[in-house]
């Protein structure tokens, strides 16, 4: 046996072992730290487009929530039903100019179907004298907006354009104006300047996202956040439209797949991967109950780096290296060693005569041959031994050493325990198996037993109890918010993620995210409390009594006890004002909301809506104790008496009263008590009808 081909086979075998290991724990670290940081990008994108989405739907809400407002008032309809009575005209231009400086750009647009005259109100209109400034023309290519607002399923529509009038461009809301037969007469909305569009809503830079565009039905791109590029004509045919969104992502097929595939489907958020120099993902969401819809673009290397592992992979492989030498000298000891110390032992026997111990054999050549075989096999059965012994010892030491190499593999979860948000991991029963260190600092605990030992009294969302309670209902959960309270009893706000993992090669097991958002939930509630009270009356104001409304309308989804919803109205108040002056109308309205507050129990609410009219949500009534305290308000108002600068004065109120339903919308409700107030208005004013 040759000792130097022994070792120069040895060698190359090591050599081939540390190269092909080497290459194998680079490429599953690459593999592994590329899918995790896809599953995080993924749920990035996921979380930034829902709060761009939210963000988009807050700031249009208002808008259109006031435009609708003004589409059902009565004056409004009043004045659109007889476009040439002066005194309607007047009353009707008063309820425009309440609202008109609470919208964002303070204007305010009709169309009236009758004669087709467009009127426009930006400024205060003196003594209420006011002309129209154009008339709508269907033959005209730049008013076919309103012809086809009118034949739409919806009650509104959006728009970006040139206003033939105008002159200028801007995002419009337009809203339909019904009469009582549900009959189309007319359209009222306004107009957003849109650099105040763009700089309202796409002024904040966050990690990752590129650029957003909106869309409309016909795949025309209205708005383009990167170069405020409107595309207009949005009512062109839409074989010409669709060349709008396919020429903004010309060669590149991911992109057009994407926005066939979304518009082809009924789907809520979806998130495609697209092939383009600038970014490599894009989200498509619908913007607000409309025919439009919301594409942002990200920049996955923006989110999370592969540079920032880097020195990981690196790591991992010296680690290799280092176990590499370590086996190969554990080899060379164990095997290659012995196996040198066996060649020379029989070359040793082969030479050396031994007879001593042979006594039956010819003294000859092959009686010579038999001795040396006898002396050989002695020498292996010697060697065989200490080679057991050897092995036994070495085996050992491997065993250690392959120990320590699968080690290696722990360095992965390192990654995932500096991350800045909570990350967590379920088995297939959804029983927590890991959890990194954000998570636990999240809820102020040291271990996951600890965790567990909290979550059995942990004070959640008023849907569910604990946190085993809620990922056990949910197969996934997309960035839902709920309440708790860490190891110390302080409430916090959790963000919270969780997704499915079907993984061919292992069991189900579920992964998910957890941020704290109490801090943003803190602001958001020091706004509210900033602006939900009414400066004169101490009523909730109306934007945050408008809140108070959706809440209870959701809430009623999910309790036993009835809600309803009442607007009430001053009976000939502008009497008060115009005889006795606007200090006597104030002193009025600030005795009579404090003298209704102290009528009400604890779970109800007041709020000042607009003017003379304010809004009540009852919780907690039932049919009887409803009507007990209708008529107790109506009554107390009628009999108060308020004394200003030796006046005495007396009021009355009209109430109409509805019932919140399980598939009630703010707009059902709202209709349905202003209904009541009407019908109390005509039969005499000072009463209340409940709308069921």
């Amino acid at each position: 046996m040759n000792r130097k081909s022994v070792r120069s086979n040895l060698n190359i075998v090591v050599i081939l072992i540390a190269v092909v290991s080497i290459i194998l724990t680079v490429a599953i670290a690459f593999i592994t730290m590329e899918r995790i940081r896809n599953t995080i990008a993924e749920k990035y994108i996921e979380l930034n487009t829902k709060e761009v989405s939210a963000r988009l739907d807050g700031y249009m809400k208002g808008e259109i929530f006031l435009i609708e407002h003004l589409s059902m008032s009565r004056k409004v309809v009043s004045w659109v039903k007889n476009e040439s009575d002066l005194e309607v005209k007047k009353q009707a231009l008063m309820e425009l100019e309440s609202l008109r400086t609470v919208l964002k750009d303070n204007n305010i647009f009709m169309v009236f179907d009758k004669s087709n005259s467009f009127y426009y109100v930006e400024g205060i209109v003196q003594n209420y004298i006011y002309e129209p400034i154009g008339v709508i023309e269907e033959i005209n290519p730049r008013d076919i907006w309103y012809f086809k607002m009118k034949e739409s399923q919806n009650n509104y529509d959006l728009n970006v354009d040139v206003d033939r009038f105008l002159n200028t461009m801007r995002v419009w809301i337009n809203m339909k104006i019904f009469d009582d037969n549900r009959n189309i007469i007319g359209a009222i909305g306004t107009g957003i300047y849109l650099d105040t569009f763009l700089n309202d809503i796409f002024s904040t830079e966050e990690a990752g996202l590129e650029k957003v565009i909106l869309i409309d039905q016909h795949k025309s791109i209205q708005i383009d956040s990167s170069s405020e590029n409107i595309m207009q004509n949005s009512f062109s045919e839409s074989e010409d439209i669709d060349k709008t969104v396919m020429i903004y992502g010309q060669g590149d097929p991911s992109f057009q797949k994407a926005i066939d595939d979304y518009y082809g489907n009924e789907i809520g958020l979806k998130i495609y991967r697209i092939n383009n120099p600038e970014y490599d993902y894009m989200s498509i969401t619908q913007f607000y109950n409309s025919d439009w819809n919301i594409v942002s673009f990200y920049d996955s290397s923006k989110i999370l780096s592969l540079r920032s592992i880097y020195p990981m992979i690196i790591l991992f492989s010296l680690i290799i290296l280092l176990s590499i030498i370590v086996l190969r000298y554990s080899v060379k000891k164990v095997m290659l060693d012995p196996l040198e110390e066996l060649n020379e032992t029989v070359n040793e026997a082969i030479r050396k005569e031994r007879y001593d111990n042979i006594t039956s054999v010819k003294n000859d050549d092959f009686g010579d041959l038999a001795v040396a075989y006898n002396i050989l096999g002695e020498k292996i059965i010697e060697q065989n031994k200490e080679y057991e012994n050897k092995v036994e010892e070495r085996t050992k030491e491997l065993s250690l050493a392959y120990r320590e190499l699968s080690l290696t593999n722990s360095k992965l979860e390192k990654f995932v325990e500096t991350m800045p948000i909570g990350v967590f991991k379920l088995d297939e029963n959804k029983k927590l198996t890991f959890v990194n260190s954000e998570f636990l600092n999240l809820f102020k605990v040291d271990t996951i037993e600890e965790f567990r030992t909290l979550n059995s009294y942990l004070g959640g969302n008023p849907i569910w109890g604990s946190f085993d309670e809620i990922v056990k209902e949910n197969d996934q959960i997309e960035r839902e918010i709920f309440s708790f309270k860490d190891s110390a009893g302080e409430k916090i706000w959790v963000e919270m993620s969780i997704i499915r993992i079907d993984d061919p090669e292992a069991m189900v097991h579920y992964e998910g995210i957890i941020t704290d958002v109490s801090e943003r939930k803190l602001n958001e509630f020091d706004l509210l409390k900033k602006t939900q009270v009414d400066a004169l009356t101490s009523a909730y104001q109306r934007d945050y009594f408008m809140s108070l409304l959706e809440e209870e309308i959701e809430h009623v989804k999910y309790k036993d006890y009835e809600s309803v919803f009442a607007i009430y109205d001053f009976d000939n108040f502008k009497d008060v004002n115009d005889e006795y002056g606007h200090p006597a109308g104030d002193m009025v309205l600030i005795k009579i909301t404090e003298l209704v507050k102290n009528l009400l129990n604890k779970d109800s609410h007041l709020g000042r809506i607009g003017g003379e009219e304010f809004g009540l949500i009852l919780s907690n009534y039932d049919s009887n104790s409803l009507e007990v305290v209708l008529e107790k308000i109506r009554k107390t108002v009628e009999e108060e008496v308020i004394t200003y600068k030796d006046i005495k004065l007396n009021v009355t109120i009209s109430i109409g009263v509805t019932r919140i339903w399980k598939n009630d919308s703010m707009f059902s409700v709202y209709r349905r008590a202003d209904k009541g107030l009407y019908i109390v208005k005509n039969r005499g004013k000072n009463g209340y009808e409940v709308i069921i």
